[in-house]
């Protein structure tokens, strides 16, 4: 099912003013910052030296999955992803993957046998990018809202009470500023500042809107839930 993003906080608007990161890896990394991936893990589309794998916590260690063996490290498994995966049915406990769906063509393939790989009852993570710049590498397919990943989990066959959809988003003032923060590095601090105070404002005295209408600005989706 889908579900309000997160209240702006004064704690969140600090962090989120002085981070280096885009906007879309800042929502992206709070999500992944403790998550905890119990039993055997896989990150489908990262590699060995992903900048978020620190984040993570796992039980039993974390393979990788990627279409290159070297790429950023390397990785444990080369797949295409546009492909049947090389990997049995109910092979892992937990599943994550960040910022890789929207490079892959056939994705709806992907997210299927991803699923597929992961045990009944395992837990997985899909980050992507919403209103967020082309990042080919060395393409960038898709950007599906929240509303065509919640249809497209059900399709699948899982419950509305079995999985959630996140947007990742500040407001629409923030959203606004993400389209050009990326060209001016050194205005960054003072831009977010500025562009991520109304909604910081309007949260302290009460006059926050809509979540609905803050949801439709969203920068990046969280989809989490268990199979």
């Amino acid at each position: 099912m889908i579900v309000p993003s997160q209240p702006c906080t004064f704690r969140r608007y600090c962090a989120l003013v002085v981070s280096p990161l885009s906007q879309c890896r800042f929502f992206m990394h709070e999500k992944l910052f403790g998550l905890v991936l119990p039993g055997e893990a896989i990150d489908v589309g990262g590699t060995k030296k992903s900048s978020y794998r620190a984040l993570l916590r796992t039980e039993r260690g974390l393979t990788t999955l990627n279409i290159s063996a070297e790429h950023g490290g390397g990785a444990d498994i080369q797949a295409d992803l546009n492909k049947p995966l090389p990997i049995k049915d109910d092979r892992f406990d937990s599943l994550v993957t960040a910022n890789t769906l929207e490079h892959i063509k056939n994705d709806e393939l992907a997210v299927c046998e991803a699923l597929r790989i992961l045990k009944p009852g395992g837990h997985f993570h899909f980050l992507v990018p919403f209103l967020y710049r082309e990042h080919g590498c060395p393409h960038d397919w898709h950007r599906h809202t929240g509303q065509w990943w919640n249809d497209f989990f059900l399709g699948f066959g899982l419950r509305d009470d079995q999985f959630t959809v996140e947007p990742l988003v500040w407001d629409e003032f923030a959203s606004g500023a993400a389209l050009f923060e990326e060209s001016f590095h050194f205005l960054r601090p003072l831009a977010r500042a500025l562009f991520c105070l109304p909604g910081l404002l309007t949260g302290i005295l009460g006059m926050r809107k809509k979540r609905s209408f803050i949801d439709m600005h969203a920068i990046g989706i969280y989809i989490s839930g268990r199979k």
